[in-house]
């Protein structure tokens, strides 16, 4: 699937996902393109992905807790894994680290759930295939 904004690859056989960020985008936009990804990957038997957030940038807080509490509550029990590979300026944004540590504390969501994040993606994909 191509997007203005992203791009995302599929591999149905190893039941992975991988979607990469080209541009910052609005609200908005983000908030459609991770509608229309979620319920892909769920209809289609995804559990792992792997979200390139390198050229995004930040996400925006509000868009966080959207997040929080409409995409990752439908994830529960079935996307095991979520990698986000992002680089140093991501990094002092803090916006992934917040969903990861928000995930991890939430008793909405069982400990099956992994988030991590990731500078390397040989790293990502290894941690994904684990």
């Amino acid at each position: 699937m191509q997007y203005e904004a992203i791009t995302v690859e599929v591999h149905k056989e190893l039941n992975f996902l991988k979607a990469t960020w080209h541009k910052q985008p609005t609200s908005d936009v983000f908030r459609k393109y991770i509608l229309e990804i979620t319920d892909y990957a769920l209809e289609n038997g995804i559990t792992i992905a792997l979200f390139d957030v390198r050229q995004r940038g930040y996400m925006e807080f509000g868009d966080q807790n959207w997040s929080m509490k409409e995409i990752f509550p439908r994830l529960q029990g079935k996307v095991k894994k979520l990698a986000y590979l992002i680089n140093l300026k991501n990094l002092q944004h803090m916006d992934t680290i917040r969903l990861k540590e928000s995930i991890a504390n939430s008793p909405l969501l069982t400990k099956e759930f992994q988030i991590e994040l990731f500078l390397e993606h040989e790293e990502a994909l290894k941690w994904l295939q684990e």
